[in-house]
């Protein structure tokens, strides 16, 4: 009895030890590199500049420009290219957004 007890003692001390370091640097390597998050727009909007109190219809809405001088839209996931002012369809010019995904549009003075 002596002999089991001191198997089932020694069984009972084993210390198993797994060191994961290597298979976890494996799968890092293999993992794809984080890509930043991105929003598919191009343009995230417009801002109109004019002077204050100038009118002019984007996307069926009028707007009027305020004592900022400007107002700024969000675009819509597929941004309509023309605005409308006296009645007349403009093309808004393609040009660079800013760093915010602004597009600025001049608004021409219109003669009365």
């Amino acid at each position: 009895m002596r002999h089991s007890t001191l198997l089932l003692a020694a069984f009972l001390s084993i210390n198993i030890e797994l060191d994961l370091t290597p298979l976890l640097m494996r799968l890092a390597k293999q993992a794809p590199a984080p890509v930043g998050a991105t929003c598919g727009l191009k343009i995230t909007g417009f801002r109109f500049v004019g002077k204050s109190a100038q009118t002019f219809d984007y996307a069926g809405e009028t707007y009027e420009i305020g004592a900022e001088g400007f107002v700024e839209l969000m675009a819509d996931p597929r941004p309509r290219m023309t605005y409308r002012i006296s009645g007349v369809a403009v093309a808004i010019p393609v040009a660079p957004p800013d760093q915010f995904g602004f597009v600025v549009v001049r608004l021409p003075v219109v003669q009365p």
